[in-house]
């Protein structure tokens, strides 16, 4: 049914026995708003992504028991739907490279007569199009001396998950031959390359809360990002740790200013300019105590998230320590098999 809304599972009792909808007047400003209940013959199945689906459990009963019962909803079951909302947070660093690497930057600027190549070598299962960009991936841990100084905060996690765990990454870096954002934020006729530090497991968690009976209503929504110490000190470090990976790079011509963290006057970690390949004795940069309050700033200011999750179906990146939407389409696809099974039905 399309222009729909949900408002709220029917339960008898316990069980879930259909769902409650109205005509959703976010796409048609003329759809009836009067209640209409379709009754399930086995299933009810929510999904409804990684927001919808806690908010439709709250207005549904499901949720926790003394935030749903000041709004004057009858508790069907008190857990904690909505709360825990965590994701990976990333920090995306820009990069100029020199103007024989191809990269997709042409391509995302949409230039008359650019595209016209790629899609002909596209249409042959060939060419750059084929590619997703992602040129390289790694899983990063910092090492003993890295340990040292990365901060308090992130110690004590690492001793508590990561010390006795040698396989378990910190970060996983990915590296994109292109600029990936909007193209009015850099000069034309540009490359690029970005370093995506992606952090596995965050500590950061926020909620996603009803705040009313209506469906229209705005949630109570806290992304929960970057809010512990431990994750910003963990991308302070990658941020680094990166930046030695780029300035290594035979393509490197220097770091995008504009999107890099704003060092002080005549700070050695300040941005650079290349006109030729970086030097084969690259020595590391050294930050000073004003270099690494710009870092943190740039941190909190510009680190974002990747895939989303929503904790009342257990899809927890710190627990998957992978992009969640590939562990979302096999739980997903699993859970079609078994409600297949149990209606009698038989898949393809």
């Amino acid at each position: 049914m399309t222009r729909t809304l949900v408002t709220r599972v029917l339960f008898d009792d316990s069980k879930a026995v259909g769902v409650e909808v109205i005509g959703n007047k976010n796409q048609d400003n003329d759809a009836s708003q009067l209640p209409r209940q379709i009754r399930a013959r086995k299933f009810v199945v929510v999904s409804a992504g990684a927001i919808g689906s806690a908010l439709i459990l709250q207005r549904s009963g499901v949720g926790e028991a003394a935030r749903l019962s000041k709004l004057g909803i009858s508790v069907v079951a008190d857990l904690p739907a909505g709360a825990n909302y965590e994701d990976h947070s990333s920090c995306i660093i820009t990069y100029h490279v020199s103007d024989d690497v191809e990269t997709l930057d042409s391509i995302m600027e949409g230039k008359p007569g650019v595209m016209e190549p790629y899609l002909a070598q596209f249409a042959n299962g060939k060419g750059f199009l084929k590619s997703n960009v992602n040129d390289a991936g790694s899983k990063i841990r910092p090492s003993p001396k890295e340990l040292e100084v990365i901060g308090p905060a992130f110690s004590k996690i690492w001793k508590r998950q990561y010390e006795s765990a040698p396989d378990k990454p910190v970060f996983i870096q990915t590296i994109v031959n292109g600029f990936l954002g909007p193209r009015t934020v850099v000069p034309e006729k540009s490359c690029f390359m970005v370093l995506g530090n992606i952090a596995v497991y965050p500590i950061s968690k926020g909620h996603v809360y009803i705040t009313s009976t209506d469906p229209y209503s705005p949630p109570d929504f806290r992304t929960g990002f970057l809010e512990e110490q431990a994750d910003v000190e963990m991308h302070v470090w990658m941020y680094k740790r990166s930046r030695e990976t780029a300035r290594r790079m035979p393509g490197y011509r220097g770091e995008y200013a504009p999107l890099h963290p704003r060092f002080p006057e005549g700070s050695a970690a300040s941005c650079i300019r290349l006109d030729g390949p970086p030097s084969v004795s690259v020595q590391d940069l050294v930050y000073t105590p004003d270099d690494n309050i710009a870092v943190e700033e740039f941190v909190r200011e510009r680190g974002g998230t990747t895939w989303h999750s929503v904790a009342t179906v257990q899809m927890k990146p710190k627990d998957k320590g992978a992009n969640t939407y590939s562990t979302a389409l096999l739980v997903g696809e699993k859970a079609a098999i078994l409600i297949a099974e149990d209606l009698g039905l038989i898949l393809p």
